[in-house]
C-alpha cells in the first residue's frame, strides 16, 4: 500500500500535491448482483486534492528582501515624532481657543454685572379715558 504523507507547511512549495491512498480489497461478491464475484484488487482513493500552500517558506528571490531593523526603527521614530508634533500643535490651538473663550466669558459676565438691577415698573396709565358704550357722548 503506497501512502503519500501530507506535505509540511514549511516545505517551501507554493502548492501541496494531492494525497492518494491505496487500499487492498479482498475477493467479495457484488452486493448489487450476487452472481458476480470480484477478485482481490487495489483501490486508489484521492484523500485530499491539490491546494495552495498559504504559508510557504520562501528562501530566495525578491520576496525575501527584509528591511534593516535599524532602518525600520528610524522610520517608526520619524512617524512617531511627526504625530507628536501634530498633537502638540493641536494642543496649542485648543489652549489658545480656551483662553480666548475665557476672556469673552469674563467680558460678558462684566457686561451683565453692569446692567442696573431695578425692578420692573408697570407701564404708565393711559391718558385716554375708557369710553362708556352704554352712554355715548355726542357732540
Amino acid at each position: 500500500m503506497a501512502v503519500t504523507p501530507l506535505p509540511d507547511a514549511s516545505d517551501g512549495q507554493p502548492r501541496h500535491g494531492e494525497v492518494i491512498k491505496a487500499y487492498h480489497v479482498g475477493a467479495y461478491a457484488d452486493p448489487a448482483n450476487p452472481r458476480v464475484r470480484h477478485e482481490p484488487h487495489v483501490i486508489h482513493r484521492v484523500e485530499s486534492d491539490a491546494a495552495w500552500n498559504v504559508r510557504p517558506v520562501v528562501t530566495s528571490g525578491p520576496a525575501q528582501a527584509r528591511a534593516d531593523s535599524a532602518q525600520v526603527s528610524r522610520m517608526l521614530a520619524a512617524d512617531v515624532e511627526t504625530e507628536l508634533n501634530r498633537q502638540r500643535d493641536a494642543t496649542r490651538k485648543l489652549q489658545q481657543q480656551s483662553e480666548d473663550m475665557t476672556k469673552r466669558l469674563e467680558t460678558i459676565q462684566q457686561m451683565v454685572a453692569d446692567i442696573p438691577k431695578t425692578p420692573a415698573q408697570p407701564p404708565p396709565p393711559s391718558s385716554v379715558q375708557p369710553s362708556n358704550s352704554a352712554n355715548p357722548v355726542l357732540p
